[in-house]
């Protein structure tokens, strides 16, 4: 008796496995890329928090976020190991805490220090 083995079973399961790998991968990489600008701001600065640096500069890095969360954020971060933060900001109320103020309206400095 001469036994045959059928790889059509084994085919179809490494397929059913690769396609709920795929699925997985790609609702995954969705989930990230569906964030919002505030949610993507949010998780930007809690890594910036597990991982500090000496020197961090924030371009409009609140902008996405609600007031409140920003001045909590804020909080945290003078609280943190971070020694020099630059904040470019339109907002004055994210930049009253800095030791160290530039307002530049277009081509002129209008005020400079604290």
């Amino acid at each position: 008796m001469r036994l045959t083995v059928s790889f059509i079973p084994f085919v179809f399961f490494a397929n059913a496995i690769f396609s709920l790998i795929a699925l997985w991968f790609y609702h995954y990489i969705l989930f990230i890329v569906a964030f919002f600008g505030g949610e993507r701001q949010k998780v930007s600065l809690a890594r910036l928090l597990v991982e500090p640096a000496g020197l961090v500069i924030l371009d409009e890095g609140f902008s996405s976020i609600d007031l409140t969360t920003t001045q909590n954020l804020l909080t945290t971060l003078f609280n943190s190991e971070i020694q020099t933060v630059i904040l470019v900001s339109h907002r004055p109320i994210e930049v009253e805490n800095f030791n160290f103020i530039h307002i530049d309206l277009g081509k002129r400095v209008t005020e400079n220090g604290r």
